[in-house]
């Protein structure tokens, strides 16, 4: 029994210390990721998407809601589908790679769900919206969530950093507050731009693709 103590005990040690080595790595990769200037600058592109989209929000509403077919399984195992409301959409834009949300037989014929797709919206505000991805770029946004209550999120960018084996997301947010970050363990940092905009950075240990 004293050995089975010991060996649980010397388990909960390695693991502890393992623990604690991931954690510093991920502070130190926190500490190394700083605020991208590119972004600041180009603040008033990322204003300009979300002037359009918020003076578009009531017609962008209707239009996913009136495609956002929810399927459900009732208790005798009927599949039902229905249309349903939501209270947030996303709108990536489809730069040909694959991931877990687009389909294709091919590399270069990937095509996002329509369900994140950034074209998903009507065409005469996807037109005006694009023009501005478009001059971004790709490595300057990936896409956005909207909310009804007129809260925005855009994904500027993300990577996974092979050495520490974890994953860093740049985030634009704009009317949404965010409790600040008290935990340790937590590596979350933001910075306050103009027009209200909030600059989060997040590190976080990947977990999975």
């Amino acid at each position: 029994m004293r050995k089975l103590a010991f060996k649980i005990s010397i388990g909960l040690l390695l693991i502890s210390c393992e623990h604690k080595a991931d954690q510093q790595a991920l502070q130190d990769l926190f500490s190394r990721t700083t605020y991208d200037t590119t972004v600041i600058q180009k603040l008033f592109l990322y204003d300009s998407i979300k002037n359009i989209v918020i003076n578009n929000i009531d017609t962008i509403f209707k239009f996913r809601n009136n495609r956002n077919i929810v399927t459900y399984t009732d208790e005798k195992g009927k599949i039902i589908q229905k249309h349903e409301n939501s209270y947030t959409y996303t709108f990536d834009k489809d730069y040909g790679h694959a991931t877990q949300l687009s389909y294709g037989t091919e590399p270069d014929n990937q095509k996002l769900i329509a369900d994140v797709n950034l074209e998903n919206m009507p065409k005469f505000i996807f037109l005006k919206v694009d023009s501005l991805f478009a001059i971004l770029r790709e490595n300057n946004i990936k896409g956005f969530s909207l909310s009804i209550d007129s809260a925005i999120e855009i994904n500027i960018k993300d990577f996974y950093d092979q050495k520490t084996n974890a994953d860093v997301y740049h985030t634009l947010i704009w009317k949404r507050i965010y409790v600040n970050n008290i935990e340790p363990d937590l590596f979350v940092k933001d910075t306050t731009l103009a027009q209200g905009w909030i600059y989060q950075i997040w590190v976080e240990a990947h977990r999975g693709w």
